[in-house]
């Protein structure tokens, strides 16, 4: 069973390229709808500012569910994409209030945790008596905490 061999002659790199960016734009809105859990089935308006999407912008609109226009008001979010953002306009379909309050609450919570690993590793009973690998695990627990706080802030 023979199966075909690509022709490189036929591969078309800035079509790829094109693609690619689209894959990108698409990866990052979806990533910042999750980020702001904006409602899943409601599309949101925004307006692509970015060059290079003339063909794709619908493909990644529809995949992203995003409504692009060309007017619109003050952005009140900016998503960066390949060659330039996406200004998210206002809509019910993300309550942007609401998230800044869950990572405000989160931010809170982050920093005691921090507090409480800091205290727990400075106790010398505590690094000196506990397995190394508990000592450890707490290490990295607290690394965690501060990278996700970093993110947050």
């Amino acid at each position: 069973h023979r199966y075909p061999v690509p022709d490189p002659a036929l591969r078309n790199e800035a079509v790829e390229a094109e693609v690619r960016r689209a894959i990108e734009a698409t990866q990052a809105l979806r990533a910042w709808r999750d980020g702001v859990r904006a409602a899943p089935g409601k599309f949101v308006p925004a307006r692509l500012e970015a060059e290079g999407y003339e063909r794709v912008a619908e493909h990644i609109g529809r995949l992203a569910r995003f409504e692009f226009t060309a007017d619109g008001d003050e952005p009140v979010a900016v998503v960066a994409v390949p060659g330039g953002s996406v200004a998210v306009l206002d809509s019910d379909a993300v309550d942007l209030e609401a998230e800044r309050r869950r990572a405000a609450a989160r931010i809170e919570t982050l920093r005691k945790e921090i507090a409480r690993a800091e205290g727990k590793l400075a106790n010398e009973g505590f690094v000196t008596k506990a397995p190394p690998h508990v000592v450890q695990s707490e290490r990295e627990k607290l690394e965690q905490l501060r990278r996700e706080l970093d993110e947050l802030v």
